[in-house]
């Protein structure tokens, strides 16, 4: 089973261009790294405040400022009815992924405060750095299933997008 990945460019052949394509936002190249980038910088970030005091909430505001950009993909804003068989599976699995993902860093997180109060290691003290926490695993979880169904949903090839 193989997707129509000229519905998510926008870019059908001339006299194709069917009304679900036209209805289709157009799907950047960049946007991938762009959330790559972003699910990165949350995690230093939130790694970062707990080392060092990087201000009230800067860390939490810049965050939440950035987890804007899964919204720019047509996989975070089309209706789950408007996708074919393959796009389904794709998402339905990006999503398992993501929760998956989301569940190993709360651990992650969570296993680091119970050795760091024990040791003495940096840990979060104060409402600033539980902020920062909490934003970055917003940020990380609304972006990452968008993130791998970026990377699970082909874009057409070069002799198609023409």
């Amino acid at each position: 089973m193989r997707s129509d990945s000229r519905r998510w460019t926008g870019r059908a052949a001339p006299g194709e261009r069917s009304s679900e394509c036209a209805n289709r936002p157009y799907r950047n190249r960049t946007l991938r790294w762009w959330l790559v980038g972003v699910v990165v910088l949350a995690i230093g970030l939130a790694v970062l405040q707990v080392w060092q005091d990087i201000g009230l909430n800067f860390g939490a505001l810049v965050i939440a400022g950035l987890s804007a950009a899964s919204g720019r993909s047509p996989f975070a804003r089309a209706k789950y009815r408007d996708y074919d068989e393959f796009e389904k599976q794709a998402l339905m699995q990006a999503h398992h992924r993501a929760y998956s993902t989301m569940m190993a860093l709360t651990l992650t997180a969570m296993g680091w405060c119970a050795f760091a109060s024990h040791y003495g290691w940096p840990m979060p003290r104060q409402f600033s750095d539980w902020a920062t926490w909490a934003a970055a695993l917003l940020v990380i979880g609304t972006n990452l299933p968008v993130l791998l169904a970026e990377f699970a949903i082909p874009f057409p090839d070069q002799e198609d997008a023409t």
